[in-house]
């Protein structure tokens, strides 16, 4: 059921599944089957806070539905702000910092995607749904997957129509296309979501008609939820509730960023073989070193401008064609590879493009090569070629990232609103002042490494001062999001009932890349795998300097 050409080693797919299996993780405790019988989720809750009968609701169309959740946004809470009392500023302690790496740790690990050979790290917790025409097996779509498409972004196979937000759930219309008329409704969806503030998360989705011939299977991730669609009386509602801040992954992997960083964090805990079935997919499609390996002290030996070539975006030789990449897509287990707007810039200008010229001057590049050259030369007053011009030293880009991009509480965007604070870029600038000031004895970098600390463990979502589960968003204010639990936020500001919480989302889709691809998640998307490993290893290395713990030990630390 998979629609790729890759070089995998010749075993029979008796053996891959084999070995897929027996690297599964158990299922957490109390997640339970797929249950069917019960209304709509959005029926339900209209009901229980309109006090309309759920027979009533269901004669109503799609559109009127969702006119009644519009039009009763105050009473279903959607959109309301709930205000917390105290803006605590937490210290950064030993025990602190390990409670913060752990609850990353958790979070990554439920992105794992595993195959019999190569594995996946997908990029954040979503709803992925998917279909698979058995009339059309052999046309290279099949599976037809929620945010995938063929030849432009014009032709996808599944989209998102329609999204409500509330503090505890959030509704999605989706629509999937079953052939190449593009006129959707094979099957139309509603995909909701109930968030508990126990950490429960259920998913009801519910495939309400089906306006196509085929023969059509829909899927939840790698479950059949219903055969044949044609064939079923509809609609059709099925339950599934994972707890303790369970989630089903996104289709969407990255090997950049993503499965490269995880890589390494595996290599230093030990589990899932090490992160050997990573290296199989990162080695299998030629990636080499990655942008982010000076936090873990690899590819040293590089040279000292690794960062601004074509091979640190080898991706975009492979994954920005839909159904036609060279990456592997597919069911078993769910994924397509995410594309990023990095190889549209690439696409435009040739190589090396606008955007070398972009990263060039990038704080987040510049702050990784100076922690590269400081592992490379051991030296902080080493000088190299500055990529903007003229040379420069690790101490002088820390100087210049303190007086031109400290906000006060994070690393800002180039370019954008500076009282946004950027993950990634504070991630690494917690590094590179923790290698000046407690490693090299830089007294201003030991001051800016301690308020840096101070401010990230209070960025991760469902921990304090958040209430677990739990975090801040500016356009929907304070949300259950149990999914989210561990990972960092992807920005963050001041001014709202916490200290600090997510920007608007129209800012995260101009900075986060989230308009290179159709989107796959609609609903809130507070955290990532590239910024929750970042802040995982970022932790680590202060928490190693500061207070001498070497968590979970001493492996990749710079």
């Amino acid at each position: 059921m998979t629609n790729y050409t890759e070089p995998r080693p010749q075993l029979s797919a008796e053996e891959l599944r084999r070995r897929a299996d027996e690297r599964r993780v158990p299922p957490l405790p109390g997640v339970g089957e797929f249950s069917t019988g019960e209304p709509p989720l959005r029926l339900k809750l209209l009901s229980e806070k309109l006090g309309i009968p759920i027979p009533d609701l269901e004669k109503l169309a799609p559109q009127a539905v969702r006119e009644l959740v519009e039009r009763n946004a105050d009473k279903l809470g959607v959109r309301v702000l709930k205000v917390e009392p105290g803006k605590p500023n937490l210290p950064a302690t030993s025990a602190e910092l390990q409670d913060r790496i752990n609850k990353a740790k958790a979070y990554i690990d439920k992105l794992y995607g595993i195959d019999g050979w190569y594995d996946y790290m997908k990029e954040y917790p979503a709803y992925p749904t998917g279909i698979y025409n058995r009339s059309r097996s052999d046309d290279g779509t099949q599976p037809r997957l929620l945010g995938h498409y063929i030849e432009s972004h014009s032709y996808v196979f599944g989209k998102i129509t329609w999204v409500a937000i509330g503090q505890s759930y959030e509704l999605m219309d989706v629509t999937f296309d079953d052939a190449y008329d593009w006129d959707y409704g094979e099957p139309f969806v509603w995909q909701d979501r109930s968030y508990g503030s126990n950490g429960d998360t259920t998913y009801s989705t519910s495939i309400r008609s089906f306006g196509g011939k085929d023969e059509v299977d829909f899927y939840l991730g790698d479950t059949l939820l219903l055969s044949d669609l044609k064939s079923k009386s509809l609609p059709q509602t099925f339950y599934h509730t994972k707890s303790g801040g369970g989630c089903f992954p996104a289709h969407r992997y990255t090997v950049r960023h993503g499965s490269q960083l995880c890589d390494l964090i595996y290599q230093v805990w030990g589990d899932h073989w090490g992160g050997y079935y990573l290296r199989n997919l990162i080695n299998a499609f030629g990636f080499t070193y990655d942008i982010y390996d000076p936090l873990f002290k690899e590819s040293v030996s590089e040279a000292d401008d690794f960062f601004f070539n074509g091979q640190a975006y080898h991706d975009c030789d492979l994954a920005d064609v839909g159904v036609s990449s060279a990456l592997p897509w597919g069911l078993y287990p769910h994924r397509y590879p995410y594309e990023s707007k990095v190889c549209t810039y690439r696409g435009s200008c040739g190589w090396p493009g606008s955007y070398i010229w972009l990263s060039q001057r990038n704080r987040l590049c510049r702050i990784l090569q100076a922690v590269h050259i400081l592992n490379k030369y051991n030296n902080p007053d080493h000088s190299y070629s500055d990529p903007k011009g003229g040379t420069t030293t690790p101490r002088q880009v820390a100087r210049d990232m303190e007086q031109n991009c400290w906000n006060g509480h994070g690393i800002n965007i180039y370019g954008k609103d500076p009282d946004y604070s950027s993950a990634v870029r504070t991630n690494s600038f917690l590094v590179l002042e923790t290698l000046l000031g407690y490693k090299h004895g830089d007294a201003i970098s030991r001051s800016y490494a301690d308020a840096c600390a101070d401010v990230l463990i209070q960025v991760q979502w469902g921990s304090p001062p958040f209430t677990a589960y739990q975090g801040e968003t500016a356009d929907n204010g304070v949300l259950i999001r149990p999914p989210h639990h561990g990972g960092q936020l992807l920005c963050w500001r001041t001014g709202g009932s916490y200290i600090y919480s997510l920007p608007p989302q129209s800012f995260l889709d101009d900075v986060m890349d989230w308009l290179s691809m159709p989107k796959e998640e609609e609903g809130v998307v507070p955290t990532n795998l590239e910024s929750t490993a970042t802040y995982l290893q970022a932790l680590r290395v202060y928490l190693y300097y500061k207070y001498g713990v070497a968590y979970p030990n001493s492996s990749k630390l710079p």
